[in-house]
């Protein structure tokens, strides 16, 4: 995560400067500020974002996060701030997205990552991409790839010397 992005991520956790609920339109896109993503669908019945986000390894999924308004003590859940609206979602709205509709679903991720990279919350920071790589490296974690028999990670020592 660059420098900026991070900043910008850390000021919107503390920010009141987002929009509200009842600011929102069903069905349109938006620029949001999220832990999962940068672009999502409001869904209104659902109180939330339609997103896509690399979870582990290198295949999206759909999933809903809540509007940061919708956090209470009792349900701490709210993880979006809305920004900025994008447009009109173009595609079918539904009450549930499941990753068996697999061409919908691939239309519908390429849509979101693309609103993501050319509405970047940050210029010059390819979210979509640091997702991706993220998601990447922690299935490799998972998998134990790049590690020893003991679970500990293998680091290559700089080459010092030329040989």
């Amino acid at each position: 995560m660059s420098d900026e992005s991070y900043e910008f991520y850390s000021h919107m956790q503390e920010s009141e400067d987002y929009l509200k609920m009842e600011q929102l339109k069903e069905g349109y896109s938006y620029k949001i500020c999220a832990r999962n993503a940068y672009v999502g669908v409001w869904i209104e019945d659902r109180r939330g974002f339609l997103i896509s986000r690399y979870k582990v390894g290198p295949n999206p999924s759909l999933a809903v996060e809540y509007h940061w308004d919708t956090w209470t003590a009792d349900e701490p859940f709210g993880t979006v701030k809305p920004i900025e609206l994008i447009e009109k979602f173009p595609f079918e709205l539904r009450a549930e997205y499941r990753d068996h509709d697999y061409d919908e679903k691939d239309l519908i991720t390429a849509y979101l990552y693309e609103l993501e990279e050319n509405h970047p919350v940050v210029i010059g920071f390819n979210s979509v991409q640091f997702s991706k790589m993220s998601a990447i490296k922690f299935a490799k974690r998972l998998s134990g790839e790049g590690m020893d028999k003991n679970k500990k990670k293998i680091h290559e020592m700089p080459e010092f010397f030329p040989k």
